[in-house]
């Protein structure tokens, strides 16, 4: 869609990083289960944003075990890196 369309705004509500009440109406609907009110943290979605959300003064592993962390993921790191081809980046800044 064009620009100012809403289609960040949408992704940031499904996602869980707008208040439900920001002048929305209606429900935010995953798989047919209500998320609207859930926690961002709680929620099986992601959201990529355009510009890189890490701390400069971490490794890769460090960065991804920090969000695990906070997500509540399980240990899935290495493996993750593992299966991408990228399990040699785990140590790089």
């Amino acid at each position: 869609g064009p620009s100012g369309s809403g289609k960040s705004t949408l992704l940031a509500f499904v996602a869980g990083f707008l208040d439900p009440v920001f002048s929305a109406t209606g429900r935010a609907l995953l798989d047919g289960e209500d998320i609207t009110a859930k926690p961002a943290n709680l929620r099986r979605t992601a959201m990529l944003f355009q510009d890189p959300m890490l701390f400069p003064h971490m490794s890769v592993g460090e960065n991804l075990l920090f969000w695990q962390s906070y997500l509540g993921a399980g240990p899935y790191v290495e493996t993750a890196l593992q299966r991408i081809g990228l399990a040699h980046t785990i140590d790089l800044p």
